[in-house]
C-alpha cells in the first residue's frame, strides 16, 4: 500500500543525492523565471545557481527529489513530526468532480 508522505517544509533546503531526470517543464519554468529579471546557470546537471538581478540575492536549487530517508532524518533533527496518511482511508467524495 502506498503512503502519501507529508512533512512541512521538508521541501527548503533538502536536496538528494542520485541524479534522476530533470522535469519536462523546466524550460518554461527557467523562461519564466528570465521573464522577472532572474538569470540562472548550471552548475552542474542537477544544480541551478538562480541571481535575481534587482537585489543581488543569489541561491542554488537541486532539481532532484530528496529520499524519503533524507526527509525523515531532516525532519527529525528539527523535532518536526512527520504524517502518513493511507489515501485509501480517505473519504474523498465530498471533492467528487472538482478535479479531473
Amino acid at each position: 500500500m502506498k503512503k502519501i508522505l507529508l512533512c512541512a517544509f521538508c521541501s527548503i533546503l533538502l536536496s538528494g543525492s542520485i541524479p534522476q531526470m530533470q522535469p519536462p517543464n523546466l524550460q518554461h519554468e527557467l523562461d519564466a523565471l528570465a521573464s522577472h529579471g532572474i538569470t540562472y546557470r548550471f552548475v552542474d546537471p542537477i544544480t541551478i545557481e538562480m541571481k535575481d538581478k534587482l537585489s543581488g540575492n543569489t541561491w542554488r536549487k537541486s532539481l532532484i527529489e530528496p529520499s524519503e530517508a533524507t526527509i525523515r532524518a531532516w525532519a527529525a533533527s528539527r523535532g518536526i513530526p512527520i504524517l502518513e496518511i493511507d489515501p485509501n482511508t480517505i473519504d474523498t467524495t465530498r471533492y467528487r468532480g472538482w478535479y479531473t
